[in-house]
Formats: C-alpha cells, sequence, structure tokens
C-alpha cells in the first residue's frame, strides 16, 4: 500500500516557491553584500569626515606654526569629535613610525597605535589592545612632523557596530522572508483562484454522485476551470436525459407486462369459467365482463356469425348501450362496411383509431 504523499496543494506551493527562490538568491546575496558594504561606508563615513576636517584644519595654520603641537585646540577637536558617538572609539594624529602625536583621550600621547604606512586614506581593520577589535579609518596628512616622520589622521571604529554579527545573515533572512511572503502570497492566491473551485467540483461530484443528477456548478469562469465545470454539467445533462430515457423505457414495459398480465389473467379467467360454467349465454357474458373489467373498456362484444354466414349477430355486451342493442337483437350484416362486418368477413383482426370514421 503506497504511503499518503504530498496534497496538491503543497506541490504547487513547493514548484511556484522553490523555482523564484532558485533565481532569486543569488540575486538577494548580491544585494546583500551591497546593503552591508553602504553599511559600512555609513558607519565609517563620519571617521572619514573626521579626518577630513583634521587635514584641512592643520593646512590652514601649517604656515604659522613649527610643529602641529603648537596647533591650538587640537586636542579638544579630537575629543570633540568622538564626543555622543558611541560606535567611534578614539580620533588621534599619528606619526608614520606608529607614535601618537595628539590622541582624544588623555595619556595616549607617545604610545605606539599602529605601524602607519599608507599613500593614502586607507581603512584597516585590526586588533588594538587598549580597545580590542577595530577598523581604523587612516588619512595621509599633508604636514609632516617636526622630526620628519610622516603624520596620520586615524578615527578608531568598534568593529562590532561597523560589522555587527547579524549583518552576515541579513542575506539569508531576506531570502527566508521572501520565502514565507511567496508561500503566503501563493496560497492565498492558489485558494482562491485554484483550489477552491477545484473543491467545488469534487463537491459537485459527490453531489451528482450521491444522486442528485440536476445538480450543476457555477461554469462563469472563462479559464480551465470553468472549461472544466461546463462539461461536468454537460455531463450531468447527459446523465439526466439517460436516466430519463430508461425511466420511461422502464415505465413503458413496465406498463406493456401489466398489460400482459391484465390479457393473461383474462385469458386465465375465461378458460376456468370455460370450464366450470356449461351454459353458452352465461360464459359469453363472463368473458366480456372479464373483458372489459380486466383491460379498463367502457364496453366488449361478441357476435356470433349466424348458420347463413350472411349475419353477425350480437350475443353477449358488457355496457348499457350494448345490452339495449342486444335485447333489440342487434346484427350486421357480413361484409358490410365497418369494423363488425369487415372482420367478420375477413377473420382479420382491425383496430380503428377513429371510430367516427370507421364505424
Amino acid at each position: 500500500m503506497r504511503g499518503k504523499g504530498l496534497s496538491l496543494r503543497w506541490q504547487m506551493v513547493l514548484i511556484i516557491v522553490i523555482l523564484p527562490l532558485l533565481l532569486l538568491t543569488p540575486l538577494l546575496f548580491l544585494a546583500g553584500g551591497e546593503f552591508r558594504n553602504q553599511y559600512r561606508e555609513a558607519r565609517l563615513g563620519k571617521g572619514h569626515m573626521i579626518t577630513q576636517q583634521l587635514r584641512q584644519h592643520i593646512d590652514v595654520v601649517a604656515p604659522f606654526i613649527a610643529s602641529v603641537r603648537d596647533l591650538p585646540g587640537l586636542d579638544r577637536f579630537l575629543r570633540d569629535s568622538i564626543s555622543g558617538q558611541p560606535e567611534l572609539a578614539f580620533a588621534a594624529l599619528v606619526r608614520g613610525d606608529g607614535i601618537i602625536v595628539l590622541h582624544s583621550t588623555p595619556g595616549m600621547v607617545g604610545q605606539v597605535l599602529v605601524d602607519l604606512n599608507v599613500p593614502d586614506t586607507q581603512e584597516l581593520q585590526l586588533t588594538v589592545p587598549q580597545y580590542g577589535d577595530l577598523h581604523l579609518v587612516v588619512r595621509r596628512m599633508t604636514r609632516m612632523d617636526i622630526s620628519g616622520q610622516q603624520l596620520y589622521g586615524v578615527v578608531g571604529a568598534y568593529s562590532q557596530v561597523i560589522d555587527p554579527p547579524w549583518l552576515p545573515w541579513l542575506s539569508v533572512a531576506g531570502t527566508l522572508l521572501l520565502a514565507l511572503i511567496l508561500l503566503v502570497l501563493l496560497q492565498v492566491f492558489m485558494r482562491r483562484a485554484v483550489l477552491k473551485p477545484l473543491e467545488q467540483l469534487a463537491e459537485g461530484a459527490a453531489i451528482v454522485g450521491a444522486g442528485d443528477l440536476a445538480f450543476e456548478i457555477d461554469s462563469r469562469r472563462n479559464d480551465e476551470i470553468g472549461f472544466l465545470a461546463r462539461a461536468f454539467n454537460n455531463m450531468g445533462g447527459r446523465l439526466r436525459q439517460m436516466v430519463t430515457t430508461l425511466e420511461q423505457q422502464v415505465e413503458s414495459r413496465t406498463a406493456a407486462l401489466a398489460r400482459r398480465n391484465q390479457q393473461l389473467e383474462a385469458v386465465s379467467l375465461v378458460a376456468r369459467e370455460a370450464v366450470t360454467i356449461q351454459d353458452l349465454p352465461t360464459l359469453l357474458e363472463t368473458t366480456v365482463s372479464a373483458i372489459s373489467r380486466q383491460f379498463g373498456y367502457y364496453h366488449a362484444g361478441i357476435f356470433w356469425i349466424d348458420q347463413s354466414a350472411e349475419w353477425a349477430v350480437l350475443r353477449a355486451a358488457s355496457s348499457e348501450g350494448g345490452r339495449r342493442m342486444l335485447a333489440r337483437g342487434h346484427r350486421l350484416r357480413v361484409g358490410q362496411q365497418g369494423l363488425v362486418g369487415t372482420v367478420a368477413a375477413t377473420a382479420q383482426p382491425r383496430i380503428a383509431l377513429d371510430v367516427g370514421e370507421d364505424a
């Protein structure tokens, strides 16, 4: 015995959802990578701005000072630049050999930060003992230090802010969210456009199968479902016609069998009476009465051809009118135009559909 498989709904969902996901997943990962880059650039943009302002500040007063250490308010500028910026760890002015010239945190001047040997603006990712994992924005200054060393403006940003743990999973989350949205939309669409009409068709088939052949399914749609509904209704109409024809045939055959039974009963009755009744007039009277009663005829009569074979004489009748003719000695000439005369002459049965024309 085969196990129960997936329903039609879930088969369609899997097919329609998986195919777009196979096509969209690479695009989502590319879009996720682009978003990560833009996110990092937006977070590091503050560092670029601070280093650019630092270089411009130094370039403005450079002709008037012997050393950047003489620049008034530079250390305060570094402190204020990162104030209220929780993602920034520090801002500093550093020589090319890594010695800190000015720093936003007091007590850091003279310490070694990192060996800097970059041609211009760079972004470095490394671990600084005092701060942990950092992203460094490094910008080369146009003014040299008094010792002849190249100066660099450096801004440190915390790596957990620049590259948060959830950022690499953004593409995966976007893919899952898209799959969920597609799944919900497809469920709603298939429920309204496909599954509900199919359920109506199945319900209609069950109703017709239960015997209600007059039931019809709504077939106003112009798609395949509507075509199937119309075909189903046409099949129901043909079944109704077949059942009606069969019922008519059964009724006709039943009526024929009933008439045959009545005939057999009449013949049986006459046969029994013929055995028990020895008087001929009584036998004839019983015969016409049995024929009228069993077949529902308002009149039945028996004519007897006389010895001369010239006259057909009425010998028995079941109706009141017939009995009056019998009392008058009603007779018809053999061969005379009319039912009785013709039958008496030809000895062949005759049926008249209009006795007015064939009296």
